[in-house]
């Protein structure tokens, strides 16, 4: 999917945008750079996990995610990366590639440097889905019957993923640029991740 940042770095790098910090223009520099910046703290997200037939047996599971799903769960996907630039012949375009699809924010030459934020989608739903789905299949063959209602059985499990372990099947995010006078290097970028699946409510 490819769309332009009007959707969310053009936003955050508007003056006046409600929670967002206005771009910063500074003046050029002989070091052409883009950099993304992760907050400091690991992101967070927690994926409930339940059997789609429970008159089945146990280890006929098929798991499902019930919550969370729509708009909501899309939201808990972005990380608010804080996304610096400068280029000294003029920043030509951005661009981040990622989970999120491709987006770019054009800037023609008209500015040297900027600084704010971009709310991008970081992480793939199907590679955080198998993750909890797993759990939920390990669970259910280590209890032998269903983890949610079986008395001490293990239901719940928490994943950290980063630079070095990646969350297998989730694009890293990547971020490239031009200047006037030529191509910005790319950056790539493993988002830290601290994932929890839960069975049941």
């Amino acid at each position: 999917m490819r769309r332009s940042f009007a959707f969310t770095l053009c936003l955050a790098l508007t003056t006046g945008t409600a929670g967002a910090q206005p771009i910063r223009s500074n003046p050029g520099t002989a070091r052409d750079y883009i950099i993304l910046r992760q907050p400091q703290a690991d992101h967070r997200i927690v994926l409930r996990m339940r059997p789609t037939d429970q008159s089945v047996p146990p280890d006929e599971y098929q798991w499902e995610r019930w919550d969370p799903n729509g708009p909501g769960y899309t939201e808990l996907r972005r990380i608010n990366w804080q996304a610096t630039a400068s280029c000294a012949s003029g920043l030509d375009w951005i661009r981040i590639d990622g989970p999120g699809g491709d987006e770019t924010q054009s800037f023609n030459g008209t500015r040297p440097s900027i600084s704010g934020r971009t709310h991008y989608e970081s992480f793939d739903p199907d590679a955080l889905d198998a993750v909890c789905r797993g759990f939920a299949r390990q669970a259910t063959q280590n209890c032998g019957e269903n983890p949610i209602l079986e008395p001490g059985c293990e239901n719940e499990e928490t994943y950290v993923f980063g630079p070095s372990r990646p969350l297998r099947g989730s694009a890293p995010v990547t971020v490239s640029g031009r200047c006037e006078s030529g191509p910005l290097p790319t950056r790539q970028y493993v988002p830290r991740l601290e994932l929890r699946c839960l069975l049941g409510g």
